[in-house]
C-alpha cells in the first residue's frame, strides 16, 4: 500500500510537468491570434514550432539535470566548488548545443530581416538564448528546495506521528507485563507459604525474567553477564516442558570471559525461542544444541534445532516473524557487518550470530 501512495505521488507529479513543459508554450505563444516571431523563427511558416519544440527540449534538460542530478549529486554532499564547476559546464555545453540547432533552425528556412517584412502584425518574443536558460537554472533551484523541504516537513510530521504511536503501543504493552509480574510475586509467596520450593525457585526465575523484560530490555545496551543470565533463566523454564521420557536433547554451552562486555538486549533470545519453538517434537527424537563463545571483544553463538518436515508446515504459518525481526534490528545496528549465516535443510535449521561487543 505505501509502495502504491509513493507511486501514485510520482505519476501525478509526472503529470503536472508534462501538462506545464507542453501547455505553457502552447497557450502563451500558439493557442492565440498574435502572429509572434522568435528571431527570425515564425509562426507564418511553422519555424517557430520547432524552435519552441527544441527549447523545450533543452530547457527541461537543463531543468532536470541540475534539480536531479548535479543538486543530489554534488551540492548535497557539499561539494560547493566541483558544484560550481559542474554546472557552469552543464550549462555552458546545453547552450552551445541549443545555440547550433537555432542556427540550423535558420539555415534550412533561410531566414533573414524579410522576416518581418512578410509577416504583419508581428508580436516579438523578447527572451533571448541566455536570459531564458538562466531563468530555467533559477527555476530548477527553487523547486529542488521547494520540494526538498516539503520533503523534510512530511517525513519530520511522520516521524512525530509513529514516534507517537510507539510511545502509546509501549505504554500499553507495559500494562499486562506489570500485571503478570505482580501476579507472579503473589504466587512466589504463597509458595513459599506452602513450602513448595521447587515451585517457588521456578516462580522467581520467571519473574526475574519478567522483571529483566519490562526494566532492562529498554536500555540500549546491557551487560553481557545479565543477557546471559536472562537466557539460562528461560532454558530452565522451557525444560519444564520435557520429561525424562521424552525423545528429546537440549544442550547449553557458554564459554569465554564475559567481563564487562555489553550487548543490546534481548538480541539474542529470539534464536533460542525459534529453536525451543520449532525444533522440537514429543513424539520424535529431536534436538536443541546452543553454544556460545565470547572471544577477543565479539560474541558467536551457533544454534541448532532439528527441522522435520511437520515442524516445517508448522512455521511455514507462522511466517518467522520472529527472526525477521531480528535480521531488521541486526542491520540497524550492524550496517556494515555480516552478522548472520542461516542455513536449512530437510533435517537440520541452523543460525550463526557474530557481533562485536561493546564495553
Amino acid at each position: 500500500m505505501l509502495k502504491l501512495k509513493y507511486d501514485n505521488k510520482n505519476i501525478i507529479e509526472f503529470v503536472i510537468h508534462c501538462c506545464v513543459w507542453i501547455g505553457y508554450p502552447y497557450f502563451k505563444y500558439l493557442g492565440g491570434d498574435v502572429y509572434y516571431t522568435m528571431g527570425y523563427t515564425n509562426i507564418e511558416d511553422g519555424s517557430l514550432y520547432v524552435n519552441l519544440f527544441f527549447g523545450v527540449i533543452f530547457n527541461a534538460i537543463i531543468f532536470y539535470g541540475i534539480a536531479f542530478w548535479l543538486i543530489p549529486r554534488y551540492l548535497a554532499q557539499h561539494q560547493y566548488i566541483y558544484f560550481g564547476l559542474v554546472v557552469l559546464l552543464f550549462f555552458t555545453g546545453v547552450s552551445g548545443l541549443e545555440y547550433f540547432q537555432e542556427q540550423l533552425v535558420i539555415r534550412y528556412y533561410n531566414l533573414n530581416d524579410d522576416v518581418y517584412k512578410l509577416v504583419k502584425g508581428v508580436k516579438k518574443i523578447k527572451n533571448t538564448l541566455l536570459s531564458t536558460n538562466l531563468s530555467i537554472v533559477l527555476l530548477a533551484f527553487l523547486y529542488r528546495f521547494s520540494r526538498d523541504w516539503i520533503g523534510l516537513k512530511i517525513n519530520n510530521r511522520n516521524l512525530v506521528k509513529e514516534n507517537y504511536l510507539s510511545e502509546l503501543n509501549f505504554l500499553r504493552s507495559q500494562v499486562n507485563p506489570h500485571f503478570l509480574f505482580n501476579t507472579l510475586n503473589n504466587l512466589y509467596g504463597i509458595a513459599l507459604k506452602e513450602n513448595a520450593d521447587k515451585t517457588a525457585e521456578k516462580i522467581d526465575r520467571l519473574s526475574g525474567m519478567m522483571r529483566y523484560m519490562i526494566y532492562e530490555s529498554n536500555e540500549s545496551t546491557v551487560f553481557l553477564k545479565e543477557e546471559m543470565e536472562y537466557i539460562k533463566d528461560y532454558i530452565e523454564i522451557q525444560q519444564l516442558r520435557f520429561s525424562k521420557e521424552d525423545p528429546i536433547k537440549c544442550t547449553f554451552n557458554l564459554t569465554g570471559d564475559m567481563g564487562l562486555n555489553k550487548i543490546p538486549p534481548m538480541l539474542l533470545i529470539p534464536f533460542i525461542e525459534n529453536a525451543y519453538k520449532h525444533g522440537l517434537d514429543f513424539t520424535k527424537a529431536s534436538f536443541v544444541d546452543i553454544r556460545i563463545l565470547v572471544k577477543k571483544g565479539f560474541l558467536q553463538m551457533k544454534v541448532e534445532n532439528s527441522n522435520m518436515s511437520v515442524i516445517q508446515n508448522h512455521r511455514k504459518d507462522e511466517k518467522g516473524i520472529g527472526l525477521e525481526n531480528v535480521k531488521k534490528r541486526l542491520k540497524l545496528l550492524y550496517p556494515n557487518i555480516e552478522t548472520l549465516t542461516i542455513l536449512s535443510d530437510s533435517n537440520k535449521f541452523i543460525a550463526d550470530l557474530n557481533i562485536p561487543l561493546q564495553k
